[in-house]
């Protein structure tokens, strides 16, 4: 339009880029809408934002890929924090953790922020131990550190837990007290050698009346120790527990004595403190399923059994004396027939000397025992063809089947009582003469 007077929704000039926008025309402030708002010809120009490239689109961009825009692009962040943009755990609000990467992109690998560090402790003196006074945490034990606080004295390195306790007045091995492995001593009251466990001493120095060997059961007796001979006293001498064991020095040696008949079995033997039950301290039973055959028992004549075992049946001879049913009496217990080369006097018992021989006693007389005393001559009516044998002696009473008797006119009674011969004992002193008895 040409003309003197501007007209209504006319201006003078024409450099309106978009007369369709009150926001652009020459001069007007550009902003960031797409629109060329001073007309220019460059749209947008200085009011756009600079955006990150995200390709993990963890919120963080990569500094290295960038795009100017209004607002932000998909795909893009408005920060250039993010130190790898591979992985959405890394980032600036990462979590750090002990991997070998810069999980929170503080520019520190495995730092001693990271969640899983482990807590290490100074080893100033070098001996694997470390004080709880210096820390440091870390992915890795860092140098001069280890993994423990157990040292109490981080400044010697002869001190730490285990090292081995010395007499130094030091806590050598840490654990609260000082010099307690010296000497570990128990009192040894009777000077055995041996303590009593139950007085345990620790000690750098060796007192008397101390002894580093325990184990002595009883401390006030000096014959009671570990290494005592056992006895048989009812006291454990050796103090393994038990008293009167069968190593004791003294034990006896018992025999089995299945018969009950108080005589063992030499096979079958135990060795013991006392006599334990069912055996015998004594030997010498040949049947050891009879009790009535052992040493000592009364022998049975003529029925084959050995039952005193002495190694034979007893054999009854038909006499010993001058004829049958007599038998020469028993000397010095001795049970023998007559022997004219000896001399005899003193007691004798007809019903021991018959019993010798299974048989009883019924009667007794004097024979004639001349030789000994008087070789070849005779005295008081004895003659040497008498010798041994009942004859014409003047000791004329005898004693038969219980009866008082003169058989040879003489009536002297020279054991003052020659029935006592038959029914006990008696003694007799008569020169030139000996007793036999009569046994049925």
């Amino acid at each position: 339009y040409e003309g003197c007077e501007a007209l209504e929704g006319y201006v003078a000039t024409h450099d309106d880029c978009n007369d369709a926008s009150a926001l652009v025309f020459p001069g007007a402030p550009e902003v960031c809408d797409g629109l060329d708002n001073d007309c220019n010809g460059v749209t947008d120009e200085d009011v756009t934002s600079t955006y990150y490239l995200d390709s993990d689109d963890d919120g963080y961009g990569d500094a290295g890929f960038t795009v100017a825009a209004c607002s932000v692009p998909a795909g893009y962040a408005d920060n250039a924090l993010d130190c790898d943009d591979f992985s959405a755990t890394i980032n600036p609000a990462g979590t750090e953790i002990c991997d070998g990467l810069d999980n929170d992109c503080s520019g520190d690998v495995d730092g001693s922020d990271a969640v899983d560090a482990a807590t290490y402790f100074r080893d100033a003196d070098v001996d694997g131990y470390g004080t709880p006074d210096e820390t440091a945490r870390s992915c890795m034990i860092p140098a001069g550190f280890v993994a423990n606080s157990l040292d109490c004295d981080d400044h010697d390195n002869d001190i730490y837990p285990d090292a081995e306790e010395s007499c130094d007045g030091e806590d050598n091995d840490c654990d609260g007290r000082v010099d307690e492995d010296g000497f570990v001593l128990f009192a040894d009251l009777d000077g055995d050698g041996y303590g009593d466990p139950d007085t345990m001493l620790m000690t750098c120095e060796m007192p008397a009346g101390y002894t580093s060997v325990a184990d002595d059961c009883d401390d006030s007796d000096p014959d009671v120790h570990p290494m005592a001979d056992e006895r048989c006293d009812t006291i454990d001498n050796d103090c393994d527990g038990e008293a009167d064991e069968p190593d004791a020095i003294d034990a006896l040696t018992f025999y089995a004595d299945i018969d009950g008949d108080g005589f063992g079995d030499r096979d079958d033997t135990v060795v013991a403190c006392t006599e334990p039950d069912g055996f015998s301290s004594e030997l010498g039973d040949c049947d050891l399923d009879d009790p009535s055959i052992h040493p000592g028992a009364e022998e049975v004549s003529d029925d084959g059994v050995d039952q005193d075992c002495d190694g034979e049946d007893l054999v009854v001879p038909t006499h010993t004396g001058s004829e049958p049913g007599w038998f020469h009496a028993n000397y010095s217990d001795e049970y023998l027939p007559f022997d004219r080369s000896r001399g005899y006097n003193g007691s004798i018992n007809c019903s021991n000397t018959c019993a010798a021989y299974g048989l009883e006693a019924r009667g007794a007389r004097f024979v004639c025992n001349v030789h000994y005393a008087i070789p070849f001559g005779s005295t008081e009516g004895c003659h040497p063809e008498n010798e041994g044998l009942y004859g014409e002696a003047n000791c004329g009473m005898m004693v038969r089947d219980f009866s008082l008797l003169t058989e040879n006119g003489n009536t002297e009674d020279c054991a003052s009582g020659i029935m006592g011969c038959v029914t006990g004992s008696c003694s007799e002193s008569v020169t030139y003469h000996s007793i036999e008895c009569q046994c049925e």
